[in-house]
Formats: C-alpha cells, sequence, structure tokens
C-alpha cells in the first residue's frame, strides 16, 4: 500500500503505521508526507519486504537520504520532484518484487 498525505509530522506517520499494521497484520505500507517545501518518506514492513531498501531506493530516485531498518524507515528530501511519477516508479518496483 503506498498513499500521500499532507503536512502531518513524521511522529503522527509511524503512529498511523503502527494502527494500521496492528489491525492487518502483515504489510508494507509506504507514506508520502507533502509539507511546503519538502517530502518526507516513511516506510514499514511486517511482511518479506525490507522498509529501509524501498525508503533507499525512493530517497536515490528523489535525491533525497534515509535510514532505518527492515521494519521502519524514514527519510525525506527538498528537491522539487514529479511525486506521481516517482510513486509509480515505486509501485512498478513492488510489483516487480512480490512477483520473484
Amino acid at each position: 500500500m503506498i498513499f500521500g498525505v499532507k503536512e502531518i509530522d513524521v511522529k503522527t506517520a509511524k503512529e498511523l503505521l503502527d494502527n494500521i499494521s496492528n489491525q492487518i497484520g502483515e504489510i508494507f505500507i509506504f507514506i508520502v508526507i507533502k509539507n511546503e517545501d519538502s517530502l518526507t518518506f516513511v516506510a514499514k514492513s511486517t511482511n518479506k519486504l525490507s522498509a529501509v531498501d524501498y525508503l533507499k531506493y525512493f530517497a536515490n530516485i528523489t535525491s533525497g537520504n534515509g535510514g532505518g531498518n527492515n521494519l521502519l524507515a524514514t527519510g525525506g528530501t527538498k528537491e522539487a520532484i514529479n511525486i506521481e511519477k516517482v510513486i509509480k516508479q515505486l509501485e512498478e518496483k513492488l510489483i516487480e518484487d512480490t512477483n520473484k
């Protein structure tokens, strides 16, 4: 699951991801938070996909940075990017990796 939200803080995003994973169980969620002059990314995984690997992939294609572990990772960028285009790239990578 990938979705975008506007102007929430990372702490709230992490709490949201924890609540969702507690209710659903095995998940992979990637949130993109759009702030005035930056994007923040938060990834959570409770399945075979690595949150930090996907966060680093997303940071790389957006000239951003970030880190974390296989379960939870955060990062961001201040670059002006076409968010729809990079989310599409991330979706394509997820589809490719889950079909392996």
